[in-house]
């Protein structure tokens, strides 16, 4: 019995930490998805306009004129997202200054609190502090509207411009076309990261994120 209570705690971690295996995607059960998202046969396939138009969706730091993007497509209730934050932490903090790094939303509706989180980040992106705010949500546990309020405060916001930004019709068009791009770019679930417009089929630890950019920015 212990044996079994083991291998399955085993399974349960690594399934955490597989590219692949994330939260999974509610296509088509998303009431938060617009229609007319197109299907994967019709996806892009010109990796430059794929980079260009996840940039316009994204919360990014780092340099915009590098040849090396990497950007996140996360969901900050998702498990598999918490559990690779860590590692890939560690490679921005790394190459902050070598590679434009960036976060896209797409909160699941079956993730409570994703989609607040999500709208709370572009809020506060409307006065700059957006790339600030993503980090505080990896760093706890818990990100209620209590909490979420809290977090702004902290970060110096300004409270009623705040609030007014997280409920507009602006920001929740933000988010609406930001998952249905990601859609029309099949993705299956969160997280999902895009080197220069390419969905990043390695290892999404330090050394697989590492090796990436090592090789595309030809450095040993």
């Amino acid at each position: 019995m212990k044996k079994n209570l083991i291998i399955s705690i085993f399974v349960f971690s690594l399934l955490l930490i597989l590219p692949g295996a994330g939260c999974g995607s509610d296509k088509g059960e998303n009431p938060q998805v617009l229609s007319g998202t197109t299907s994967a046969s019709s996806s892009p396939v010109n990796t430059e306009a794929n980079n260009k138009r996840l940039l316009e969706y994204a919360i990014t730091t780092g340099p915009k004129d590098t040849t090396v993007t990497i950007i996140e497509a996360s969901d900050f209730e998702c498990p598999a997202c918490r559990s690779i934050q860590p590692e890939f932490a560690k490679v921005i903090e790394k190459y902050r200054d070598r590679v434009q790094f960036g976060y896209v939303a797409f909160p699941l509706s079956y993730h409570k609190s994703a989609l607040p989180a999500a709208l709370a980040v572009e809020a506060a992106q409307q006065q700059g502090k957006g790339w600030e705010m993503y980090e505080k949500f990896f760093e706890g546990s818990t990100f209620d509207e209590s909490k979420i309020d809290q977090i702004a405060k902290d970060l110096g916001l300004d409270m009623d411009k705040f609030n007014t930004d997280k409920a507009s019709d602006t920001t929740k068009a933000k988010i609406d076309g930001s998952m249905n791009l990601l859609e029309t770019l099949n993705l299956q679930g969160t997280p999902t990261f895009y080197v220069n417009g390419t969905e990043f089929n390695g290892n999404p630890t330090f050394s697989g994120f590492e090796a990436e950019i090592k090789k595309l920015l030809k450095i040993e």
